[in-house]
């Protein structure tokens, strides 16, 4: 769970939202993001 969350951290958020996306689907972020 450590390592998972560790690796999420440095990850960019736009790289983070583009594999959430992948993984969990389409996701609504704030204008601007």
């Amino acid at each position: 769970s450590r390592h998972i969350a560790d690796f999420i951290a440095g990850m960019t958020d736009r790289y983070a939202v583009t594999q959430y996306r992948q993984v969990v689907g389409p996701v609504t972020m704030p204008d601007g993001f």
